[in-house]
């Protein structure tokens, strides 16, 4: 990928380390990712669906703190510029305006789809102008404070991660953030997946690269997105993370690969849940409890796991 001058600048810029303060004794966010569809496309009927079922969710808990997503936002080739009528026509008419349950801040991660055209930088210049819309630098951290916990968010771009544009940035910037947080749960949002057994299959350079950082500092959850469907995977044995896939936002979901499920073995990990359909994941935190809701385009709880902190 050829950068100009201003965007390799940009990927100078260390992040910014945010620290948000919430007057609760419990968190809740969405995450979805793969779901800035045009309405010329036929996808587009699952993001509105996606969106509704977001919505209903939302209210069910009466207090969403903010949205995460996780990479192409924009389909095909990200925004052009600030202005771009995208950001209407793929977000605020599908989520912001019709529904009062997602105005709240949406924390952003970008996947290969923005970045084409070398058009990532706009969302992060588009940020400037709308409030709701998070995201200071290609890669950035923020930290939610609660009465009696923290939780910490490491967002990483794994698209120009793999493109080797700022790899070893990346890499020690993850790696000191985790460190140094002395927060109780510690999550790691991105677009590629490190393990999934659909399409895109297991990544080796993820694998060697990021799996022993999350591992070593005790990394609780990695969520990613790409794949078109929804995936839950953990280790047997040595490893803490659970790998939450939610890359159902819009697309016409993907098939299970078989080999991809054989090939977790020789990482002693295991494939939880598989699902084949639109829909989004729901996150629900207290001190000592995290709580993980698999949710269908028709409001459907799929599937539902809870994890326990001592």
């Amino acid at each position: 990928m050829t950068l100009t001058l201003n965007y390799m600048l940009l990927l100078k810029i260390l992040s910014t380390v945010q620290v948000l303060h919430c007057n609760e004794d419990e968190l809740t966010f969405i995450a979805i990712g793969d779901w800035g569809m045009d309405k010329a496309n036929g996808s587009v009927n699952g993001q509105l669906r996606v969106a509704d079922s977001m919505a209903r969710w939302a209210n069910d808990v009466n207090n969403l703190n903010f949205i995460l997503t996780l990479g192409d936002n924009f389909y095909p080739v990200g925004t052009f510029n600030v202005t771009d009528k995208q950001y209407d026509t793929k977000w605020r008419e599908v989520y912001i305006n019709p529904y009062p349950s997602l105005r709240v801040d949406w924390q952003i991660v970008l996947g290969n789809h923005d970045h084409k055209l070398n058009n990532g930088k706009n969302q992060i210049e588009f940020s400037k102008f709308e409030p709701l819309w998070k995201i200071p630098n290609f890669f950035y951290s923020f930290t939610k404070e609660l009465k009696t916990f923290q939780i910490l968010f490491v967002i990483i771009d794994t698209e120009l991660m793999l493109n080797n544009s700022n790899k070893k940035e990346q890499l020690t910037f993850l790696d000191k953030t985790l460190f140094n947080s002395k927060a109780n749960w510690k999550f790691v949002a991105t677009h590629y997946p490190i393990f999934s057994t659909s399409t895109h299959g297991n990544n080796i350079e993820l694998i060697n690269d990021l799996r022993p950082i999350l591992i070593n500092n005790n990394a609780d959850f990695y969520i990613f997105g790409h794949d078109h469907v929804l995936q839950h995977l953990s280790s047997v044995a040595n490893d803490p993370v659970d790998y939450i896939g939610s890359g159902g936002g819009s697309q016409i979901p993907y098939d299970q690969v078989q080999d991809h499920i054989e090939e977790l073995k020789k990482w002693n990990l295991k494939s939880n849940m598989y699902g084949q359909f639109n829909g989004f994941v729901g996150f629900t935190l207290t001190k000592y409890t995290a709580t993980v809701d698999f949710i269908k385009d028709n409001g459907d709880i799929f599937y539902s796991f809870t994890r326990v902190r001592n």
